[in-house]
């Protein structure tokens, strides 16, 4: 989902490699990533003024958010999975980046108030809202107040656990009751982060992918209809 080249948990049988393309084939065919992908970080590279210059240009502009938008309906929507509610948000909104603001933030505040009974309730978004290496003040914490205020609507919504990538490695801590999972590990072995220490309490640090503990920690059942 937020990660560098996430797999989800799809078995493409033998014949594939463990890098091999027929695995996402396979899973997409059989609709398994229908409703699974995020807008990173390298998809927003052009910036407003540079999409505005191409287009004075006059030539034909194809930009990887309109074939985003095109397959999805929008950069940020979600959807359920029987009792489970899932939402992906763009952290790379053109004069947004690093933030969840303007019409996204009203439609998540919709979205959240209107899916109170979900049992569970889970976040995707490219950049942390706290991030924990190299790129702290480059992701959403760059806009404190805003970071804040997010957390403090995801407190109040009762949200379960919220995943993101941008920062190579594997991370998870609660704060607020909330889960927050970093996992960008792109496939590499986990193993304990260099200079890391002993991570605090309730806090796990390590590089490499942790995908079924991460979501399997975050499987608690919690009151729903309004903060907690």
């Amino acid at each position: 989902m937020p990660g560098h080249g996430s797999r989800p948990g799809f078995s493409a049988g033998s014949s594939a490699g463990r890098h091999s393309g027929n695995g996402f084939s396979q899973a997409h065919q059989a609709g398994l990533l229908a409703s699974y992908f995020v807008v990173g970080l390298h998809e927003g590279y052009n910036s407003r003024e540079m999409l505005d210059r191409l287009r004075a240009t006059g030539g034909g502009l194809v930009t990887y958010e309109s074939i985003f938008v095109g397959y999805f309906g929008g950069p940020y929507y979600s959807f359920n999975r029987g009792a489970y509610h899932i939402i992906l948000l763009d952290s790379e909104v053109p004069g947004e980046s690093g933030r969840i603001a303007g019409r996204q933030l009203q439609w998540l505040k919709a979205d959240l108030a209107s899916h109170r009974q979900a049992l569970l309730t889970f976040v995707a978004v490219h950049e942390p809202l706290f991030p924990v290496d190299g790129h702290r003040g480059e992701s959403l914490d760059q806009h404190p107040k805003e970071r804040d205020a997010l957390h403090q609507l995801f407190m109040e919504e009762g949200v379960d656990c919220v995943f993101s990538g941008h920062e190579h490695l594997f991370h998870r801590q609660q704060i607020g009751g909330v889960d927050y999972v970093i996992n960008g590990g792109a496939g590499g072995g986990a193993r304990r982060e260099r200079g890391a220490g002993r991570p605090r309490r309730g806090e796990s640090v390590r590089r490499g992918p942790r995908r079924r503990a991460a979501v399997q920690g975050c499987l608690r059942r919690r009151p729903r209809g309004g903060a907690d």
